[in-house]
């Protein structure tokens, strides 16, 4: 942390340029990303028994994103300026498909809340 604020403060007195300035934040992304990938492999490796409910619901995702891929269609949408945003077969698939798993986790996730609020009752 010490040593972002000295590369901000040497930008600040145009020691450096916007160049190096981007060389330190993709070194961070790429620290950050290391160590969000590498933390769990090692917690997973440790604590075999736990890893297996995170790997339940890693793999859950995996199923929904199938299951809304499939689903999904890859025509290209007609409408009025349609043509200024360039879409393909492939990004009209993905698109859908990502609405499509939001829709999946928005309804899973209201029907979580409905059962948790309707067991309350019957406790």
């Amino acid at each position: 942390m010490i040593l972002s604020v000295l590369v901000f403060v040497l930008y600040g007195f145009d020691v450096i340029d916007e160049g190096s300035m981007l060389i330190w934040s993709y070194i961070l992304i790429f620290i950050a990303a290391a160590t969000s990938i590498l933390f769990p492999i090692g917690y997973f490796i440790a604590n075999p028994k736990k890893a297996k409910t995170a790997l339940i619901g890693i793999g859950a995702f995996v199923i929904l994103g199938g299951i809304a891929y499939v689903m999904a269609e890859d025509t290209i949408p007609t409408f009025l300026g349609a043509e200024a945003f360039e879409i393909d077969h492939s990004s009209s698939k993905n698109i859908s498909t990502s609405l499509i798993t939001t829709y999946l986790l928005s309804a899973v996730t209201l029907g979580v809340i409905l059962y948790a609020e309707i067991a309350k009752y019957f406790k």
